[in-house]
């Protein structure tokens, strides 16, 4: 009975798929070589599995080292990494220049104020400043243009005063009584007062002038 060799078809491109498919391939030729004993392998069977063997060995050669694959990933997450921290980095510095920049545009909106404060301090001043200057040069103008009252003009004005004193008092036939209190502390002065009748105080109209002169009062 003649032997049932696999047959060999066009491999896949990719290599393991090509791996799984000569796998298969050369485990059905190894069935077939055991079953056939000593009957000789057919050519075109070991040629199928020459070209498919020697497929897969070039498609592996041509592929990339893994370890090259690592090197280049570890590198390029290396880089990844420090690029992260600089921009981290980068970005907390442009922060803090926001801060500050937000804290010196503060200090001048402080200043700012102040300043116009300020000013309206000081225009306030020299409004009241001028105000007062302006009162004081008119009190001076009004004191230079009055001048200080002669003595004609005060007699004037005391002689109207005694002839209206003088009209009223003729008029109301009113005498002017002028009232004199004396804080008597000498002794010897209050002993003799106390020894003068009220009558004689009454009565003498020359002791009423007198008394005055009497205790160095002048009327």
């Amino acid at each position: 009975m003649a032997t049932s060799w696999p047959q060999g078809g066009a491999w896949p491109t990719e290599p393991r798929e090509h791996t799984a498919y000569l796998s298969r391939y050369l485990k059905d030729a190894l069935d077939c070589v055991e079953r056939a004993g000593d009957q000789p392998v057919p050519s075109n069977i070991v040629k199928s599995m020459i070209l498919g063997i020697t497929s897969l060995v070039t498609k592996i050669q041509n592929m990339p080292d893994v370890r090259i694959l690592q090197e280049a990933l570890n590198v390029v997450q290396a880089e990844a990494r420090a690029e992260a921290q600089n921009k981290t980095q980068a970005l907390q510095e442009i922060k803090k220049e926001l801060e500050d920049t937000k804290t010196k545009l503060n200090e001048s909106i402080t200043m700012a104020e102040e300043g116009k404060l300020a000013v309206r301090e000081a225009t306030e001043m020299g409004r009241t400043v001028t105000a007062m200057s302006k009162e004081m040069k008119t009190t001076s103008i009004q004191n230079r243009v009055l001048g200080t009252p002669s003595y004609a003009a005060m007699a004037s004005r005391g002689l109207a005063t005694s002839i209206h004193n003088i009209q009223a008092t003729k008029n109301t036939n009113m005498q002017t009584q002028r009232e004199i209190i004396v804080n008597i502390r000498d002794p010897l002065t209050v002993a003799n007062l106390r020894a003068m009748s009220p009558r004689n105080l009454k009565c003498d109209s020359s002791s009423a002038t007198s008394l005055p002169s009497f205790f160095g009062i002048g009327v």
